[in-house]
């Protein structure tokens, strides 16, 4: 016969056994219902085939009032970015993209002016290119602080000549 103790511990391990055997003969098959992929089933006559028209929109008319001071605001901005990096020292990648920038900027303001105003800019642009090219060619003999002094010059004379006070009898529509 057997003891009280092994009684208490016989009655669970008969259950565990018979929970287990049920578990093992009743399988997995709803699970793998669960998760066996089913094909769709197409219905053609319920697609429905969208139509579309394009629908064409007037070009955007911009203020060149506002689309000017925009761009000279940002040649400020990149001019004051390109004297930071010029005293921080940085990489030349880094001034040549700015330069970039500037120049790009330069471009944008010209498109808004007329004719006369416009070569002015021309020529302050060649001026900002030549720098570039100076920085490009990786040239020793200029140093950071004459650049920044050629510069400074080229700013002076976009700040005082091309404000938007100066040019706006010069203003010509959106390009």
């Amino acid at each position: 016969m057997l003891t009280q103790k092994a009684k208490g511990v016989f009655k669970p391990l008969l259950f565990f056994i018979l929970a287990l055997t049920i578990f093992l003969n009743a399988g997995c098959e709803p699970l793998r219902k669960k998760f066996t992929r089913k094909k769709k089933a197409k219905d053609l006559s319920e697609e429905v085939i969208p139509v579309l028209q394009p629908v064409d929109y007037p070009k955007a008319q911009g203020d060149p009032q506002k689309a000017y001071k925009q761009h000279f605001s940002l040649w400020k901005v990149w001019h004051k970015d390109f004297l930071t990096v010029l005293s921080e020292g940085g990489s030349q990648k880094r001034k040549l993209y700015i330069m970039d920038q500037l120049l790009a900027q330069l471009e944008e303001l010209s498109l808004f002016l007329d004719e006369g105003k416009r070569k002015e800019l021309q020529t302050l642009k060649r001026e900002v290119n030549f720098l570039r090219d100076e920085i490009a060619g990786q040239s020793f003999k200029t140093s950071a602080f004459s650049m920044k002094k050629k510069l400074m010059g080229v700013d002076k004379k976009i700040r005082e000549q091309f404000n938007w006070e100066a040019v706006q009898n010069s203003i010509v529509s959106a390009p």
